[in-house]
């Protein structure tokens, strides 16, 4: 898996602008979608201290873009994301201020929903005691 990032929030969103798109994911938006996560820490090569794992398809409504941006929209307290709103609930219970956190994400040519599964299955309980996904992804209903 090659990931982009990560990206700590406030470095990604402190600039004119906010997020440049090209850079954010590139100029080639995802025929399929692919993964996201936060973090409370940076990491190298492999994710680690995990506190989301989330995936999202390419669709005619939405992009892997557009999902990312809901999530940190909701951890910032401006609607009420799913992964977001865990997210923002972690940082107030935890003093944190959520654009101290990190996200990252990997493009994918494939149905993302599998290697949710298995990033799930590698960091709950494991790597990622903190992981605030409650239980593990169901089946991909779209693919």
């Amino acid at each position: 898996m090659s990931w982009v990032g990560p990206f700590r929030l406030r470095d990604l969103l402190d600039r004119p602008g906010g997020a440049d798109k090209n850079s954010f994911l590139g100029k080639k938006e995802p025929r399929v979608g692919g993964l996201y996560l936060f973090s409370l820490k940076a990491w190298k090569k492999q994710p680690a201290d995990l506190l989301y794992i989330g995936s999202g398809h390419s669709t005619e409504h939405t992009t892997l873009r557009h999902r990312i941006g809901q999530e940190i929209i909701a951890a910032l307290g401006f609607s009420g994301g799913t992964g977001g709103v865990l997210l923002r609930e972690y940082c107030r219970e935890n003093g944190v201020n959520p654009l101290e956190l990190y996200v990252a994400w990997q493009i994918l040519e494939s149905c993302p929903v599998a290697d949710e599964r298995r990033l799930f299955d590698l960091h709950k309980f494991k790597s990622s005691p903190d992981l605030l996904n409650r239980r593990q992804p169901g089946l991909c209903g779209i693919c």
